[in-house]
């Protein structure tokens, strides 16, 4: 199964991402940045967190 270089989630996995953060997926992955967006399922806009995979 190929990996994936791109992640695009509508939930912050980790609140304080950082470079220096030690958690596994800070580590694998870069906030490259925050779109927000109109979804079907709500009248509100949704964040859209869209993440790098780090080299």
């Amino acid at each position: 199964m190929p990996r994936a270089r791109v992640a695009i989630l509508s939930s912050a996995v980790c609140p304080r991402h950082s470079s220096t953060c030690t958690k596994t997926f800070c580590c694998s992955w870069r906030l490259q940045t925050v779109l927000q967006c109109q979804v079907s399922w709500t009248a509100n806009l949704v964040s859209l967190y869209i993440y790098s995979e780090r080299s």
